[in-house]
């Protein structure tokens, strides 16, 4: 992943190498320090082709780069980022420490609105 373009699509509908026989090492860490996100719209937002609701992006990064790259594929300045349908995460927390609260099997779900909907 570049920090300049925001999260890689992973084009492919498998992600086998996250998901495999071995859950729980995928679960405590996902392979080649990256974590698959899952996008989900909320309320009014637009929803993501199916090539750019699942990335991979590496566990380093932090919320911020999420929200560029929401922001540029729905073509909206502000974007709201929620976990569990429940807290907004700071723009400076990192990937790592979200994935060890919420994450499991090597993904990360992360719901997105053009307007405060939970928090």
């Amino acid at each position: 992943m570049s920090d300049e373009g925001g999260p890689n699509p992973d084009n492919s509908s498998s992600t086998a190498g996250a998901q495999d026989s071995s859950a729980s090492t995928a679960a405590a860490k996902p392979a080649a320090d990256k974590v698959v996100v899952l996008f989900q719209a909320v309320g009014s937002a637009p929803i993501l082709k199916d090539s750019a609701r699942k990335v991979r992006v590496s566990l380093s990064s932090n919320v911020a780069v999420l929200q560029n790259y929401i922001s540029k594929r729905i073509k909206q300045e502000s974007v709201f980022l929620f976990v569990k349908s429940q807290f907004s995460p700071s723009p400076v927390e990192t990937l790592t420490a979200l994935y060890k609260s919420f994450g499991s099997d090597g993904q990360l779900t992360v719901q997105y609105a053009v307007q405060e909907a939970w928090g």
